[in-house]
């Protein structure tokens, strides 16, 4: 039987702006490595979170930001914000963020909604949610989950923690279903 852990999880809809915020060259650069995952879901970086014609190309109209201490919510008035602090540790415990985001992300596509899921570097956070949400929206395997994020986007590279931790889930979620 898996421990919960409790876990304090702060989310916000917005931050105020500060001097991390980038400049008007890196906002409007045109170079995202944006990828989609889905009809709705897009996952990516910092720098992609950045770059409002790519935004608003892929007509993206909810963005959760993974680490919005790292990453200030540069276009308030353009996107709606959703952040959820989660530390690129392989001793963090994803489960309970991970669910609200699914959660969130569940309620935001019934409307319709395009979304961008990103951390700072677009490396392990956004990924290993964008895999938590294939396991559990879209009844996939791991090693499935993965092999179609990185298809679409080779910068994925969830941390081992996180991926152990993805097994675990895909176990539960797989149990939960066959007991139905």
């Amino acid at each position: 039987m898996r421990k919960t852990p409790k876990l304090a999880l702060k989310i916000t809809k917005s931050l105020p702006s500060n001097s991390l915020i980038p400049t008007s060259e890196s906002l409007i650069s045109g170079h995202s490595s944006l990828a989609q995952i889905n009809d709705q879901i897009y996952i990516g970086s910092y720098e992609d979170a950045c770059d409002y014609l790519k935004l608003r190309e892929n007509q993206i109209t909810d963005i959760i930001n993974c680490s919005p201490f790292n990453c200030p919510n540069t276009f308030k008035e353009d996107f709606n914000y959703f952040n959820f602090e989660l530390c690129d540790s392989q001793d963090f415990d994803l489960w309970d963020p991970m669910n609200a985001i699914i959660k969130l992300i569940q309620e935001l596509k019934s409307d319709g909604r395009k979304i961008l899921i990103h951390c700072y570097q677009g490396i392990s956070r956004a990924p290993s949610i964008a895999i938590g949400y294939l396991i559990q929206c879209e009844d996939r395997n791991v090693d499935d989950a993965i092999k179609h994020v990185k298809s679409t986007y080779m910068k994925a590279d969830p941390n081992v923690g996180f991926m152990i931790q993805l097994e675990e889930y895909y176990k539960v979620i797989h149990s939960k279903r066959g007991s139905l």
